[in-house]
């Protein structure tokens, strides 16, 4: 039997949403297929602008040619390309998590934690690895050119990518560029060992490392290579990450780390002796309920008339009671601390001659397999249904960076009560969690995707 044609791919079958960004010489927008209801990110060139500078279509042709030579999940895929109406059109996989520059900024102080960076240096290293299979160069590898997706990270942005050994054309990005490309000396795949290592610096002290007001200052930096570590007067990186960081930043190429020491490098094997351990279910539930506990504690009114409000404190700190047994001693301080607190708050209600006192008091020597779960769900449906309140308050006041975090907080508590079966687990049991991709797969998405995982969970969970 022959087989079938493969059909064309037109613009017919798709509808522009939204511009995603744009350069020099293309914009990416969002589409959706209109039969299958599928998202890609649709990068167009205007066959104008190649007609004016001919090296542009080297760089597009080199492009899709290493795009589709690749097979990676660290790597943004190319699915087709086709020309319609005068432009080159190429049709990419979707990342709804954005791109990794504007999840270091997100944070407070603009850096993530070194577990946080391993996890993405292994995703890139993968993706590297399959470009240099290929003897392929990035060429303008930075923060904004890693995008996001259901928590994976994805090489993109291969517009500048070259498939050779050496070349010597200057590309790039200034302050993520190699000083041999600076110098517009010959190059190989190095100079992307100095974007990676640019990119961990900032990530990890919130600036890049070198800095000038034109090209030959940041060169001079380049080459004097100070690199400093501190902050107010102490060294925040540990002194692996700052081994790996230096060796990839020498400004000599020849004495630059190589490739195969970096996928060697100790950060990078599974026993990572300096690596703390990797946090599991316990953190959870300390962060979000002492979240939880602040938040009811806000809504005083609630609780003066609302007996579950008391029901709240105890039934929340008798669980942090059965798990500060599996607590290392800094993280019993803060549950000791938050306990202490909550207690006097639940005493406080013998002023009100509160017939839950009696059996408050009488419950907290129970063993906590004890406690009522039935009433600890309804506790937590109320909260939870009563998020929808501040979610809708954060956002009125174009708050949306709080309703997002918000929103996350009511997911974490839900998946809390989930795990290891909720109020019987073992805490000194490792759970087994994987928090850093946990949270990187909850951050990486929109706030409306959020809601909407939310809303699935609740009604999954009730």
């Amino acid at each position: 039997m022959e087989a079938k044609a493969k059909t064309p791919t037109t613009l017919k079958y798709f509808k522009f949403l939204n511009l995603l960004g744009q350069g020099n010489f293309s914009e990416v927008w969002r589409v959706q297929n209109v039969k299958t209801k599928d998202f890609y990110a649709m990068k167009i060139i205007n066959n104008d602008q190649i007609q004016k500078q001919p090296k542009v279509l080297d760089l597009l042709e080199s492009e899709i040619h290493i795009l589709k030579s690749l097979n990676n999940e660290n790597v943004v895929k190319l699915y087709d390309n086709f020309f319609e109406d005068n432009r080159h059109y190429l049709l990419m996989e979707f990342c709804n998590g954005g791109d990794f520059e504007r999840y270091v900024k997100s944070k407070p102080k603009k850096t993530i934690s070194e577990d946080e960076a391993i996890i993405f240096l292994k995703q890139m290293t993968n993706g590297f690895k399959a470009l240099q299979k290929q003897k392929a160069m990035h060429r303008d590898f930075k923060l904004a050119n890693v995008l996001i997706h259901e928590g994976v990270f994805k090489i993109g942005d291969l517009g500048f990518s070259k498939q050779a050994e050496t070349a010597k054309t200057a590309l790039g990005t200034a302050l993520y560029m190699a000083p041999e490309v600076m110098k517009f000396q010959r190059y190989n795949n190095k100079i992307d060992l100095w974007s990676l290592g640019i990119c961990l610096y900032e990530m990890l002290m919130g600036t890049v490392p070198f800095k000038g007001s034109n090209e030959k200052e940041l060169l001079t930096k380049m080459m004097l290579n100070r690199i400093d570590f501190n902050v107010n007067g102490k060294e925040t990186v540990s002194s692996e990450f700052q081994d790996l960081i230096k060796r990839m930043l020498a400004p000599n190429p020849l004495k630059r780390i190589d490739w195969n020491d970096v996928y060697n490098h100790k950060i990078l094997r599974p026993n990572y002796e300096e690596r703390k351990e990797p946090l599991n279910i316990k953190i959870l539930y300390l962060k979000n309920i002492i979240y939880f506990h602040a938040k009811i504690l806000d809504d005083g009114h609630y609780l003066m008339k609302n007996n579950n409000g008391i029901y709240i404190y105890f039934i929340l700190s008798k669980r942090m009671l059965f798990l500060s047994k599996g607590f290392s001693e800094d993280e019993k301080e803060i549950y000791e601390a938050y306990f202490d607190y909550l207690l006097a708050e639940i005493l406080k209600y013998e002023t009100f001659n509160n017939p839950l006192y009696d059996t408050l008091k009488g419950e907290f020597n129970k063993d906590w397999k004890d406690v009522n779960n039935l009433l600890f769900k309804e506790i937590l449906l109320d909260y939870c249904l009563g998020g929808e309140f501040w979610i809708k308050n954060y956002l009125e006041e174009k708050k949306e960076e709080e309703a997002k975090m918000f929103v996350i907080h009511l997911i974490e508590l839900v998946d809390c009560f989930k795990f290891k079966d909720s109020l019987n687990f073992n805490p000194d049991e490792e759970s087994g969690f994987n928090f850093e991709k946990y949270n990187f797969e909850l951050s990486s998405q929109s706030s409306d995707d959020l809601i909407k995982l939310f809303n699935s969970k609740i009604n999954n969970l009730f």
